[in-house]
């Protein structure tokens, strides 16, 4: 494997205890087949915290550049631990899988094949369901993290008491339980939330050494993750090509790579494996299998799909959608089988039945040579893996400036999300959101309206705008930019209307549940839309042929939707349910967070800062939205 003679590490640390870790961490990928360009550079912060860790371009690099090659087998995953054989026979999958498997090798600590990569990673990430319960009261409450933290807890004890416990009872020489108490999972798991990638079909989540130094930004990604799929004759969707076309700069680019990988060949590489050298102007012509993406990014680990609504942004929401986390129930049941053991597998066996959503995984432990999915095996476990590469690439989406950060994404997310997931938050974040509970509509709406007819109009609004296994009557949403949700105004809208109108809205005629039920309901109850744009009757044809959004009198009949919705009653009722979400929080008023801000030193008060910024973010989308409603209300007087 080539070494990389101009690897340059800069540090702002006086303490040079991580920078000695990172030269660990170098000499480790050197001798573990990560190739990585010599146009980047690594900037240890002062903090002396790996998250504190970022990769720069030394150069001017270009988009389409291949900076890193990393193989599958580098990477830390339920396939490739020394467990692989107990995580098969418990049938443990997903991100349980994988938090067992880290647990595991740092309880080999030298002797494991990752410590040179291990002991890089810090002992836990702090995010929120770390945090002590004074912390969580003070800084979450009225947030959308409030509730959804006690709930990771409860999960991941019982998680850990009818998964792991077991383990260390059944195998307590492989799974000492001082490696794998209560602490030491919830302490993993933060690692595999807040760290892990999807390699995979084959290899499902893993530990992706070098992809994880990476930095987050959202929605302004420099670099993507690509596997270069070894079969060539696969057409299907998920294997399609980004440059597909055979352009002649893609012929030399994969000649390129073809080239680097021969010279490669004689290398003597720990996990028999090919290793790339990434040079300037590579292709991203690999196959997009998903690689690369967070678990957060994948809709594989959705057994807490009911808990929250953390992640969801306007223009993906589907109605619905909740929060799709890692960090809590994740997949797999519990059958382990053993000798006199069988009282403790019966109980496994229960607690799997309560899991919600748990995929199994059952996959052979490879025992064939990866080599670029070129050899053919008589295991059926070869099936999972075939055509694929064994090589995973980084590849550069845009132009890098000389001296900038190269940054990667963990996706559209909230801030919440990013807080639940990561530990931390981001300016002006384009997909925050604010969720307001049904529950708080009706709360607000019973102050000054009879109780028993709030409750009746409720019904049929669920009724007419809810599919029976939905849970999209739960919570409605702002988007970022103040913009209610119109089921939101909908259900308002009702609850204002006279009795008389109320009742012609129950014998309004059966309506398939679709997201064109507002807009035919507003038609029957009078809403005849724009002039220009004719009535509110739509089509529901949301594309066109090609697959783009129309746009025209569709979006002017939209936005004169909202308009129509906000009558006064409607427009003083929001403002009342505005009131209310804004008082869940613990400060008077968005300027006296932003004062507590000011005095807040992110540095050594992570956790306080963060949670303040979340606080006046969703404030501050709560403060436009009441903009949006009374300059409407000014109007309609």
């Amino acid at each position: 494997m080539p070494k990389h003679p101009r690897t340059v590490v800069s540090s702002k640390l006086e303490n040079s205890t991580l920078a000695r870790k990172f030269r660990t961490f170098l000499r480790w990928m050197q001798d573990n087949g990560i190739a990585y360009s010599d146009e980047l550079a690594f900037e240890l912060g002062g903090s002396g915290s790996v998250a504190d860790i970022g990769v720069k371009a030394l150069v001017e690099m270009k988009e389409g550049d291949l900076i890193a090659g990393i193989p599958k087998q580098a990477c830390l995953t339920p396939l490739t631990t020394a467990a692989s054989a107990e995580l098969e026979e418990a049938e443990f999958g997903g991100g349980l899988a994988l938090t067992v498997a880290l647990m595991f090798e740092k309880s080999l600590q030298g002797r494991s094949r990752w410590y040179g990569y291990l002991q890089l990673l810090p002992d836990f990430q702090r995010l929120p369901y770390l945090w002590t319960s004074d912390e969580i009261e003070e800084l979450l409450c009225g947030t959308e993290l409030h509730q959804a933290i006690d709930e990771d807890k409860e999960l991941m004890e019982e998680d850990w008491k009818e998964s792991i416990a077991p383990l260390t009872e059944l195998y307590p020489e492989k799974f000492p339980a001082d490696w794998f108490g209560l602490d030491q999972y919830v302490a993993a798991k933060t690692l595999v939330h807040s760290r892990a990638f999807d390699v995979d079909e084959y290899h499902g989540y893993g530990m992706v050494p070098f992809a994880d130094l990476f930095n987050h930004k959202t929605a302004a990604e420099d670099v993507h993750f690509t596997t270069v799929d070894s079969d060539s004759e696969d057409d299907s969707e998920e294997h399609e090509v980004e440059n597909s076309s055979p352009t002649a700069a893609g012929t030399r680019i994969e000649g390129k790579r073809i080239s680097l990988m021969e010279s490669n060949g004689d290398q003597e590489e720990k996990f028999r494996k090919d290793s790339v050298k990434p040079k300037r102007n590579g292709s991203a012509s690999g196959h997009l299998n998903g690689a690369g993406k967070s678990p957060q990014e994948t809709s594989v680990d959705s057994e807490v799909e009911g808990k929250r609504k953390l992640e969801t942004h306007p223009s993906d929401k589907q109605k619905g959608k909740h929060l799709k986390e890692v960090e809590v129930g994740i997949q797999g049941s519990s059958n382990l089988h053993g000798n006199n053991v069988q009282e403790q597998t019966d109980h496994m066996k229960q607690g799997s039945n309560r899991r919600r959503n748990r995929e199994k995984r059952e996959v052979e432990n490879p025992q064939t040579q990866l080599l670029n999915g070129l050899e053919e095996s008589d295991s059926e476990s070869t099936e999972a893996w075939e055509g694929q590469s064994e090589i995973l690439e980084m590849i550069l989406v845009k132009n890098v400036a000389a001296g900038s950060e190269i940054f990667n994404t963990y996706g559209n997310l909230s801030n919440a999300a990013l807080l639940h997931r990561y530990g931390f938050t981001e300016l002006n974040n384009p997909f925050d959101i604010v969720n307001v509970d049904l529950s708080l509509v009706v709360d607000a709406f019973e102050r000054t309206h009879s109780p028993r007819q709030v409750r009746r109009r409720v019904k049929q609004w669920k009724a007419v705008f809810c599919s029976p296994d939905s849970q999209q009557s739960d919570y409605f949403e702002i988007s970022a930019t103040g913009k209610p949700e119109e089921g939101l105004l909908m259900l308002l809208y009702i609850l204002n209307i006279s009795d008389e109108r109320f009742d012609g809205f129950l014998n309004m005629p059966d309506s398939p549940h679709s997201e064109n039920t507002i807009e035919a309901t507003a038609s029957f109850l009078g809403w005849r839309g724009n002039p220009e744009g004719g009535t509110a009757a739509m089509s529901g044809r949301r594309k066109t042929k090609g697959g783009d959004r129309k746009v025209g009198n569709e979006e002017k009949l939209k936005v004169d939707l909202e308009t129509w919705l906000l009558t006064a009653p409607v427009g003083r009722s929001m403002l009342a349910v505005l009131e209310l979400r804004n008082s869940l929080y613990p400060t008077d008023s968005l300027e006296a967070d932003e004062a507590l801000l000011s005095a807040t030193d992110s540095r050594t008060q992570p956790e306080r800062f963060h949670a303040l910024r979340l606080r006046i973010s969703e404030r501050s989308i709560l403060r436009k939205c009441q903009t949006r409603v009374s300059g409407r209300l000014v109007k309609v007087k």
